[in-house]
């Protein structure tokens, strides 16, 4: 779709062209009225055909109807917003090539030391450094080979390293090949998984600490900084306990911040939801580190309810949401609510994780603190279109006795009635069925 796109524009506007078909058709007053019926006729044709079902795209209408909310990559965002507050101003940055090339869009005050859109033989060379990353190399390879470029953060990313994992020994030296591991071993062989914390054989301190620090870590992406002029290290370290918090005490001073704490944070929950019991303790201790860094902050309390609510301590979890809601609003739920929340998105992914245990309190428990939470969400739900937790907040209000601000809700949500819950809930609100009209309009958001 993305090629051709451009190319059936391009066939559309010269088939839509009445110049075009004078020149076809040649001299002439007859010509060239005939000429002008051409080209603007087909135009016409070109544009009104798919609104009724020509074509294999089938009726654009029917299209419409399906667009659904849109999925935001927060593990993505995160990591962008923390480059562009706390990298500095021309850093060096290598990352996988597509991970590259949206940093290279999205974070204009850094650069990227690799780019799938420019190709030569340097190129080639800085990917195929880069890609050490995905193989057995011990730390002072890697460090060696990125600092020669003058990289000053690298930047794991966990898909692409377990899609790769293992799959490189072909390609690589033999010092950086991994010889067959498979499974857990494999794991903490490989550099962009456990391997950048390998244990030197004379040294009981990882011998990633000597060659980088851990600047920034959530569920999915893992950023280290390049120490400079470190020699420390040179010898193949064995693998380092994976699950232990000492392989990973050494890495820690380079994370500051609330960025920092917050993915840690989120990285804490995703640990234990991956590995289970097992990893418990790491998750508790990474937890931990987020809240020595940034306690009061209201996505890192959440990530604490979270981190109960999956130990079965569902009333503790509940009051660590509602002082993550209360610090993200920037005032007690519990009494008022916040014409201007203070962190309006942190208090929409508070009242994401939070609602299934808000619903279980019932009307009566919980009645009053979701009045004042959807209160306050009001306006950053509006701003952002998201007519479908409009509706859903609306419908859950509406079934719980609080008419007012139901209605407001519903209102609000409305403007977009191709949204699924507007569709399904149309005809209770309004009492009959959508028009047409009613979908074109908003889908031009007139």
């Amino acid at each position: 779709r993305v090629l051709t796109a451009p190319c059936l524009c391009l066939v559309g506007s010269l088939c839509a062209s009445p110049e075009l078909w004078s020149s076809v058709l040649g001299c002439g007053r007859l010509r060239r009225a005939l000429a002008l019926l051409l080209g603007h006729g087909l135009g016409l044709f070109l544009l009104t055909a798919p609104f009724h079902g020509w074509g294999s795209s089938g009726d654009i209408l029917t299209r419409v109807k399906q667009v659904g909310p849109h999925q935001d990559d927060l593990d993505m965002r995160e990591l962008v917003e923390w480059a562009n507050e706390s990298l500095p101003v021309g850093a060096l940055v290598m990352a996988d090539m597509t991970l590259a090339a949206k940093l290279r869009m999205i974070s204009p005050g850094i650069r990227v030391g690799n780019h799938p859109q420019y190709e030569s033989l340097t190129s080639r060379k800085r990917n195929r450094d880069y890609y050490r990353t995905f193989s057995c190399a011990p730390p002072h390879r890697v460090h060696e080979v990125l600092a020669s470029y003058g990289v000053s953060h690298v930047v794991l990313n966990l898909t692409a390293c377990k899609a790769r994992m293992g799959k490189l020994d072909p390609f690589m030296d033999k010092p950086d090949k991994c010889g067959g591991a498979t499974g857990e071993t494999l794991q903490q062989k490989t550099f962009c998984w456990g391997g950048f914390l390998s244990q030197a054989m004379d040294d009981s301190s990882p011998a990633g600490a000597a060659h980088f620090d851990l600047a920034f870590r959530n569920p999915i992406y893992t950023v280290l900084r390049l120490r400079p002029g470190t020699t420390a290290g040179k010898q193949r370290g064995s693998p380092a306990p994976w699950m232990a918090p000492s392989s990973w005490m050494p890495l820690m001073s380079g994370l500051q911040g609330a960025r920092s704490a917050r993915g840690l944070a989120r990285g804490a929950v995703f640990w234990l939801k991956r590995f289970g019991a097992g990893g418990r303790k790491m998750a508790e201790w990474q937890l931990e580190q987020a809240e020595s860094l940034a306690p009061q902050d209201p996505i890192v309390v959440l990530m604490r309810g979270e981190l109960k609510q999956m130990s079965g301590d569902n009333n503790g979890a509940f009051e660590s949401m509602a002082i993550a809601a209360d610090l993200a609003a920037g005032t007690p739920l519990g009494s008022s609510f916040a014409k201007r929340a203070a962190e309006p998105e942190a208090l929409f992914q508070i009242y994401a994780s939070w609602k299934g245990l808000l619903n279980q309190r019932g009307a009566k428990a919980a009645g009053t603190l979701l009045k004042n939470l959807a209160a306050s969400l009001r306006p950053y739900l509006k701003a952002t279109h998201n007519a479908f937790d409009l509706c859903d907040i609306g419908a859950w209000l509406k079934e719980w006795g609080e008419l007012k601000l139901s209605r407001k809700l519903w209102d609000a949500a409305k403007r977009d009635p191709y949204d699924s819950c507007v569709r399904e809930d149309w005809a209770k609100w309004e009492g009959r069925s959508m028009k047409d009209s009613e979908l074109w309009r908003a889908f031009f958001r007139l």
